[in-house]
């Protein structure tokens, strides 16, 4: 098969212009998305942010960046080139934005290019445009077909999240239904009397007098085992809403949330040259991946891995191959 495809991409090199697609760091602050954790609703919590996220017993106030687009550059460009080339694409989107970049106007509420030195830039856009898909899609073609860019992030698909601490312990455990000093005897009885009648079988459990009131809230919940640490942190909401008792002690240390991409839309099966569109230039630079070692960044080493197996072969791009040219009607 290796022969095959040596053959194919030298007759291909021949009459096409060969892309070289480069390698790159992600950036530092590039982690894990929070889609796999769970949602509660939990309005005693929505003053951190909108959206609370649990991940077994750790608790994420996540805000999306709803005003924001995020694309990372691809690595070996020079940046000023590169974001001169960026503000010629966004230009036909905002007019006026280049202006307002080299101008250095932070007062505008029309839409601007922000860049650092970590790679990436964003386009910031409190005005109607803000979260148009059209926008958002016009600009990623752009620029991916310029080469210009490994990833891109849509609007809200960045987000802002802050880790939301818990501070009473049960025992070594932080929980949610525990209550500190300040409940009095009068809310441990309505609390009482709530749980018998909506949560049978919880059960209240004040501190005894030999416990050390450092290291056992004062009065706590006893939730059966199998109740989970998102539906003891849920109740703790309802608690708040409906008795007037607030557990948890909840707080954060970090006072500047962190900021995290989601999902990066330049991700497509067989797009090995990030250009949106899939074509036997993919097939060409997966090949000289394969056989000459031309890096390839990240995400086109996911796209290229249409087996699935970790990493881009030859059998990716036979499969990539037999889909351009209409053999298979799907990848993989």
């Amino acid at each position: 098969m290796k022969n095959m495809l040596t053959l194919l991409t030298a007759a291909l090199l021949a009459v096409m212009c060969p892309l070289s697609v480069s390698a790159m760091e992600l950036p530092a602050d590039t982690g894990a998305s929070f889609a796999d954790m769970e949602v509660v609703e939990c309005d005693m919590l929505s003053g951190y942010a909108p959206i609370i996220c649990v991940d077994e017993n750790r608790i994420y106030g996540i805000t999306p960046r709803e005003h924001y687009l995020r694309f990372v550059l691809r690595d070996g460009l020079g940046k000023d080139t590169a974001v001169t080339q960026v503000l010629e694409v966004l230009e036909e989107v905002y007019p006026g934005i280049m202006e307002r970049y080299h101008a250095k106007d932070y007062d505008s509420p029309a839409a601007r290019l922000l860049t650092n030195d970590q790679g990436y830039c964003e386009v910031e856009d409190y005005t109607d445009t803000a979260g148009s898909a059209e926008v958002s899609e016009q600009i990623m073609q752009a620029l991916a077909a310029k080469g210009l860019i490994t990833e891109f992030y849509s609007w809200g698909q960045t987000v802002n999240y802050v880790e939301i601490l818990c501070g009473f312990p049960d025992g070594n455990t932080v929980d949610p239904l525990a209550f500190g000093e300040d409940i009095t005897e009068e809310q441990t009885a309505v609390l009482r009397d709530y749980l018998a009648e909506h949560y049978p079988a919880f059960a209240v459990i004040e501190r005894t007098p030999d416990e050390d009131a450092f290291r056992v809230a004062k009065v706590r919940i006893k939730a059966p085992e199998d109740t989970t640490f998102a539906e003891k942190l849920r109740i703790c909401g309802e608690l708040a809403e409906q008795v007037g008792v607030y557990g948890g002690a909840f707080h954060v240390d970090a006072m500047m949330p962190q900021e995290m991409p989601g999902h990066n839309a330049l991700e497509k099966p067989g797009d090995v040259t990030l250009d949106c569109k899939i074509g036997i230039t993919d097939v060409i630079a997966l090949n000289r991946n394969i056989m000459t070692g031309d890096p390839l960044c990240d995400t086109a080493r996911k796209n290229a891995d249409i087996n699935g197996n970790g990493a881009p072969d030859e059998t990716d791009s036979l499969n990539i191959l037999k889909y351009i040219v209409e053999i298979n009607e799907t990848l993989g």
